[in-house]
């Protein structure tokens, strides 16, 4: 060992910590984005699904369900609207330094033989 290679090992041991440790935050934001991408999701569900489920009584209260909803699962209500008897409700929630991350659902009555249901029709009766 001559006395130009003095240190070498301690310094090549804090490159590798570095890189350990650049590492684990990655995977830690790939996480984050994750989990908030799953928890947005099941949000935009459970908001479009109470909303549909109070429909009938009119967009404004469906919507008011939706809001609720969005509020207990910690996420922003960013639209809510009534197609037919169909609601959309789109949601946004924010990752700690990454940005937001928003997603869409509808919920509403399954449409027979391919023929949407209009507001028209009755809920549950006849065709």
């Amino acid at each position: 060992m001559t006395d130009d290679d003095r240190g070498l090992a301690t310094l090549w041991t804090a490159y590798v910590i570095a890189g350990i440790a650049a590492l684990t935050a990655v995977l830690m934001a790939v996480a984050a984005v994750s989990v908030a991408r799953h928890r947005v999701a099941a949000a935009a569900d459970l908001s479009a699904l109470a909303a549909a489920a109070y429909g009938v009584w009119g967009a404004e209260y469906a919507c008011a369900q939706a809001q609720w909803v969005a509020d207990r699962m910690a996420v922003r209500l960013g639209e809510c609207r009534m197609e037919g008897w169909t609601v959309v409700v789109r949601v946004t929630t924010s990752v700690s330094g990454l940005g937001d991350l928003s997603a869409q659902a509808r919920a509403g009555p399954v449409p027979v033989d391919d023929k949407p249901m209009t507001v028209d029709d009755p809920v549950g009766g006849p065709r």
